[in-house]
């Protein structure tokens, strides 16, 4: 697996995607949000694009809801995340497919 990390002010975002997609073949890609501050934050939102040849075939959350919209370039998530409380994590977890 490939990890990258980004950071916004009190929250670590980190992904977990497979180094390796095989076509036709179901895979996950898992979000984190991770609150490093004192403090519960509201509100929090978070958007990513999958590409056109990703299909996104489930998705679990511990937190808040996904939203998924296809557009001409591929499938844009909208996950609605809500609060973290200081220290908490949430997790999305979707299972795509390469085609």
């Amino acid at each position: 697996m490939i990890i990258q990390r980004g950071a916004i002010p009190q929250i670590q975002i980190i992904t977990r995607v497979p180094s390796v997609l095989r076509t036709e073949h179901s895979s996950v890609f898992e979000i984190i949000a991770i609150n490093e501050g004192a403090d519960q934050v509201e509100d929090v939102f978070l958007v990513t694009d999958l590409p056109k040849w990703i299909e996104l075939t489930e998705n679990h959350t511990t937190h808040g809801l996904v939203e998924a919209t296809v557009n001409g370039s591929g499938t844009e998530l909208q996950w609605q995340v809500g609060k973290l409380a200081a220290g908490e994590r949430a997790i999305c977890r979707l299972e795509i497919t390469a085609h």
